[in-house]
């Protein structure tokens, strides 16, 4: 969604909003005028703005697990992440990776898995993004899997 031809933002299936280049869970503030500043120039209803986010972009479902791991769980997790991209997540094979604020994987139909440690507390947290909820449950069962976790 763009008013001044730079912002891009969607709306995800979990009640939550992302914008490209931030932190899914760190700017809720942000996010939230930047909503309103969308309905206000717009002149449209909040709903109105996401029916036609679905319509560019098509259905789509995201979840998160948030993990309390013991710490050789969690340094486990890590040199697994810190050993390079993964080629492979089960039936998924990574089509592009980034190493920003934790480490995303993309796949083929914008399907993606993200991963980031706490720095406050023993909790991995995965963030899964599917064509529908059982895909983002396979793609998180598939995570946990192949971390061992």
């Amino acid at each position: 969604m763009s008013l001044d031809g730079q912002s891009t933002g969607f709306f995800t299936g979990n009640q939550h909003i992302t914008i490209k280049g931030h932190i899914p869970e760190r700017d809720g503030i942000w996010i939230a005028l930047t909503v309103l500043e969308f309905v206000a120039l717009s002149g449209k209803p909040i709903t109105q703005l996401i029916r036609e986010i679905y319509d560019i972009v098509g259905p789509f479902a995201y979840d998160r697990l948030d993990l309390k791991l013991w710490p050789d769980q969690m340094e486990n997790v890590k040199h697994i992440l810190n050993s390079g991209p993964i080629d492979q997540w089960g039936n998924y094979t990574t089509r592009s990776f980034e190493q920003l604020d934790g480490y995303k994987y993309y796949f083929d139909h914008d399907n993606w898995l993200m991963f980031r440690a706490s720095g406050t507390e023993p909790v991995l947290r995965i963030y899964a993004q599917g064509r529908d909820a059982d895909e983002v449950i396979q793609l998180l069962e598939t995570a946990r899997k192949t971390l061992n976790i």
